[in-house]
Parts: structure tokens; C-alpha cells; sequence
């Protein structure tokens, strides 16, 4: 929602018009929260809330489009939720195997690491953006001397 809503503040002309998304999400939230929360508990307010916040992202986006446009790469977009829900998936259907406890949590963590090299596989990144974005969240980044030439 907040990268969405971001355009609107660069035309003051659209400004006024973040109350509107946050509101009517709001209003989404707590209609949501009383027709769920009766029937599912923590979980229907769960999905009240991200209701609420898909609706305000979808209002800000098509106003933030208006507004400021953004150009968007929708196709690694869907590849990298396709991606993850796939990863999501098969690590969820690994937990409702019969297996020892340690050997579900292994093939869980194996099929977790595996998301960043299909991403690599699918051409959403490239190896050189990867090998930079690998280097920027490193924990040794600026703290090992490069060699001498």
C-alpha cells in the first residue's frame, strides 16, 4: 500500500484523495472484523485486515496511475509471487508429511533456499544484480580488504 500511495504526494492535485483509500479501507476493516470475527476469530480479523489493505492498495494504485506513472515490470511482478507461492506451497504441503520433526524442518529450509535460485532461474534477476544485491545485505560488506593488485 505505502509504495503505491507514494505518487500521490508527488501531485498535489491527487493529495487529497489518500484520506478517501485509507478511509474506505478502514471502513472495509471493521465491517470485515464484525461479519468475521464472530465466525473465525483471530483469523477472520486477519482477513479483514488484508482485505481492507488490498482494497486501499488497489484505490491508491489506480490514482497513483493518474497521478504519477510508475512504470511497473507487472510480468517479474507475477513471476516472483508465482514463484513464491509455489515455494509456499510445497513447504506447506512438506508439513503435513509423517516425517521426524528435524527432517520436515530440512526439507522446509531446502525448499525456502531454493525460492532465490529459482527467481536467478526464471530470469527475474540477473547473476550481476544478484552477485550486487547479495553484497549489499552481506554481513561482512565493507569489513574485508580487498586484495592488492
Amino acid at each position: 500500500y505505502f509504495m503505491s500511495v507514494a505518487p500521490l504526494f508527488y501531485n498535489k492535485k491527487f493529495t487529497r484523495y489518500v484520506p478517501v483509500g485509507s478511509l474506505t479501507g478502514a471502513g472495509i476493516n471493521v465491517l470485515g472484523n464484525f461479519a468475521l470475527i464472530p465466525h473465525y476469530g483471530m483469523m477472520g480479523a486477519a482477513w479483514a485486515t488484508a482485505a481492507s489493505y488490498f482494497i486501499m492498495f488497489v484505490i491508491a494504485h489506480l490514482l497513483a496511475k493518474k497521478a504519477y506513472l510508475v512504470p511497473y515490470q507487472y510480468a517479474k511482478i507475477g513471476t516472483i509471487l508465482a514463484i513464491g507461492a509455489a515455494v509456499f506451497g510445497v513447504a506447506f504441503g512438506i508439513g503435513q508429511l509423517s516425517l521426524v520433526w528435524w527432517a520436515r524442518g530440512l526439507l522446509k529450509l531446502l525448499t525456502i533456499m531454493a525460492y532465490f535460485p529459482l527467481l536467478l532461474c526464471c530470469k527475474v534477476f540477473e547473476w550481476r544484480r544478484a552477485k550486487q544485491l547479495i553484497g549489499e545485505v552481506s554481513p561482512w560488506r565493507g569489513k574485508m580488504k580487498k586484495p592488492k593488485k
